[in-house]
């Protein structure tokens, strides 16, 4: 419900090793800078917060988005 994702590597890691993924940390962080450069999500000004970027993952005015999942 909000456009914020709190993301940091050591969550990860453990999330890693739990679903046994074997990510490693440089893989996170290669990720986490193409994401960043591709303007998928944006820093905060908060430690390991990110923006999500809505234009990406929303068709138009997110209100019409939620209007258009609930009629299905």
């Amino acid at each position: 419900g909000m456009d914020k994702i709190y993301l940091n590597w050591f969550t990860v890691e453990d999330y890693s090793e739990k679903h046994k993924l074997g990510i490693s940390e440089r893989s996170f962080y290669n990720a986490m800078k193409d994401l960043l450069g591709k303007g998928f999500i944006a820093e905060s000004d908060q430690p390991n917060m990110y923006w999500i970027n809505p234009h990406l993952f929303f068709n138009g005015d997110r209100m019409i988005f939620i209007r258009e999942y609930r009629a299905k």
